[in-house]
């Protein structure tokens, strides 16, 4: 905010209400502010002529949003300029915006004599993996039916006989009646 009244910029980004987005927007066409910026989200949905310069501090994961990104500058076959800070990781989106465009973009170093910090954004730190967890599988054993199908009492007996080892209370009764 204080760079604000210095260099005569606006900040818009998705936090601000509409009502001073709009009024950022209107300040930038009107020429009462120089300097707009504007997080990728809010800046897909500006629609302002006459820009004349485009500066990205990051390359786009997706090709395609830095043609909308871009597609501020040189409406209607004006010239524009768009410039785009990357680092090294983040080379390969700027080869993949090169093959959508069909044309290589120029490349500058950065002059020697330009203090760069070391700071990092939360977005640059290495993200530290979790540590491996090996997990141990119960074993796999022989279980008996989850469903057991409805037995008949003469069944089940039999199988409490044979289970453990002795005559079964029902069986018993059958030999008694088969006498009779």
């Amino acid at each position: 905010e204080r760079l604000g009244e210095e260099f005569k910029l606006g900040i818009i980004h998705s936090n601000k209400d509409q009502n001073f987005r709009f009024r950022m927007v209107n300040a930038f066409e009107n020429g009462d502010i120089k300097i707009l910026i504007a997080t990728d989200i809010v800046a897909r949905g500006i629609d302002i002529s006459d820009v004349t310069h485009v500066i990205n501090t990051d390359a786009p994961i997706v090709a395609e949003n830095y043609m909308h990104r871009i597609g501020r500058t040189g409406r209607a076959k004006a010239k524009g300029t768009a410039i785009t800070f990357f680092t090294e990781k983040e080379e390969k989106h700027i080869e993949a915006i090169e093959d959508l465009m069909g044309e290589k973009i120029d490349k500058v170093a950065i002059p020697d004599n330009v203090e760069i910090s070391e700071e990092l954004l939360p977005s640059e730190v290495e993200q530290k993996n979790m540590p491996e967890i090996q997990l141990r599988l119960p074993e796999r054993r022989q279980v008996k039916e989850a469903f057991v199908t409805k037995k008949s009492y003469k069944q089940q007996h039999a199988e409490a006989a044979k289970r453990y080892g002795g005559k079964s209370k029902f069986a018993s009764t059958q030999k008694r009646r088969k006498k009779r």
